[in-house]
Parts: structure tokens; C-alpha cells; sequence
């Protein structure tokens, strides 16, 4: 779960970028506010004199654009990419992403989410991460996580607006290595819930859809009611069996 900025340092978009920056707007500073609101359209930032070097290809860029309609600024929305290249106005670097993304925004507590920070002003760029020698794995809740908030987001276009978006996508995803952890269940225990429904789902009481083709049983699936990751007990009495949508209902209905 993403907490603070720095937690996208194992985001799969971010995981290989060596270094990490954010930008902000003001609701004092008017014409930076809606520089950066401008660049965002054009996948673009900056504005900033930057010294050589500090900013490269394969960094991570974040923008947090604050609303304008309040003055503490929330809630505070939050874009990332990857910069891809830069181009000059005058003395100042505006530097290109190939594609921002728009992130869960930020409702409160804007300098814990900047691990204690003080957000940077006008067109002053802060250091998220610097560069490390370790690999960074990005974690697979994380990514799931992430997901489901790309496809909230996408509901709310419409179809004319998808197709185009869909149109402009790679037709084959990218591959990304993740990490995952996992509880080593008790077999014995979804043993005894599978015998003690007896083919039934212990929610609708109706039929198993289907039976494995393995072996033949009717298919079911032990759910832990209360979670294994909430501390929840790897016992019967914690167990029930259920059908597929059933199971689905229990996580996300």
C-alpha cells in the first residue's frame, strides 16, 4: 500500500528508475500553478535552471497539482513518469515523459506523505530518491493495488475515449518482476471445510459450479473470514467453503 512518495520507489513503473523528483504547484504562485498544469497536458515539466547532471534520462518525475478551489490545496492530485528527454526555453529545462499517470491524489497530511517534507514551491524541484546499487522488486499487492485504481479512473471515460486509448496500447503487456508473500496454510484445515460443506457453498447453499477435473470433487474454495493478513486464525472454525462467486462477493462485495 502506498503511504508515502517513497514508496513508489517499488512501484513497477518507478522500480528501475535511479533517481526519483517531485514538483509542485502553488495556489500563491498562479503562473507556476498553471505551468505545471499546462505541461501535464503535453506530458511535460519543469521550467526549472537545473544543474548538470541532476536530472537525467530514466529518472522518475512526480507533479502534485493542488486544488485550486482551497487554500490548504486539497485534496492534492499526483502524477509520475519516467523522463525520456528534455528541451530548453531560454536558460530554463522542460523535460519530457512518455506518458504522465494519475495516481491515488492526496486528501490530508501532504507533508507526512512527503516523508516529513515540506512540499517544494513554484517551480522548485525536491529529491524523492537518490540513486541505489540494490534491485528494487516492486511488491505484488502494489501492483494489484495500482491496477484497481487505473480501472476506477477508466470507468469514469467514455467508450469514444477508451477506444482511442486502447487503440494507442501496446497489444502485448509488459513483464515485470514482483515479489509476493505468502501464509503456508494448514491443508488439513481446507481438507475438513471442503468434507463439512459436502459439495455445497456454505454462503448460498447452492451446488458447486462445477467439478475438478483433476479428481472429480466438486469445486470450492476455502475463504478465511477473518483474513490471515488481519491476524486471523488458519483454523475450521475460521474457514468456510465457497463458491467462486461467492468468494469474489466475500473480497469485493
Amino acid at each position: 500500500m502506498i503511504k508515502t512518495i517513497h514508496d513508489y520507489r517499488n512501484h513497477p513503473n518507478y522500480s528501475s528508475c535511479p533517481r526519483g523528483f517531485i514538483v509542485t504547484g502553488s495556489n500563491r504562485e498562479r503562473d507556476h500553478d498553471q505551468w505545471n498544469r499546462d505541461f501535464i497536458e503535453n506530458n511535460e515539466t519543469g521550467m526549472w535552471i537545473v544543474a548538470p547532471d541532476r536530472v537525467l534520462k530514466g529518472d522518475a518525475i512526480f507533479v502534485l497539482l493542488p486544488n485550486p478551489e482551497r487554500l490548504d490545496g486539497y485534496p492534492r492530485r499526483l502524477f509520475g513518469g519516467v523522463i525520456t528527454g528534455w528541451r530548453y526555453a531560454d536558460n530554463r529545462t522542460i523535460f519530457q515523459v512518455e506518458k504522465f499517470v494519475e495516481h491515488a491524489q492526496i486528501n490530508s497530511e501532504i507533508k507526512r506523505f512527503l516523508g516529513g517534507k515540506v512540499p517544494p514551491q513554484g517551480n522548485t524541484v525536491g529529491t524523492v530518491w537518490e540513486p541505489s546499487d540494490h534491485k528494487v522488486v516492486p511488491d505484488q499487492s502494489m501492483v494489484n493495488e495500482e491496477f484497481e485504481e487505473q480501472v476506477r479512473r477508466a470507468a469514469s471515460l467514455s467508450t469514444d475515449q477508451l477506444v482511442d486509448l486502447m487503440r494507442g496500447s501496446p497489444p502485448r503487456p509488459k513483464r515485470i518482476e514482483v515479489t509476493s508473500v505468502a501464509f503456508v496454510r494448514n491443508p488439513y484445515v481446507v481438507a475438513a471445510a471442503l468434507k463439512r460443506a459436502n459439495g455445497l457453498c456454505e454462503d448460498c447453499e447452492q451446488h458447486a459450479p462445477f467439478n475438478r477435473k483433476s479428481d472429480g470433487t466438486p469445486y470450492l474454495e476455502v475463504h478465511h473470514i477473518r483474513p490471515l493478513a488481519e491476524n486471523g486464525a488458519d483454523t475450521l472454525e475460521n474457514a468456510i467453503a465457497l463458491c467462486p462467486n461467492c468468494h469474489r462477493k466475500r473480497h469485493f462485495g
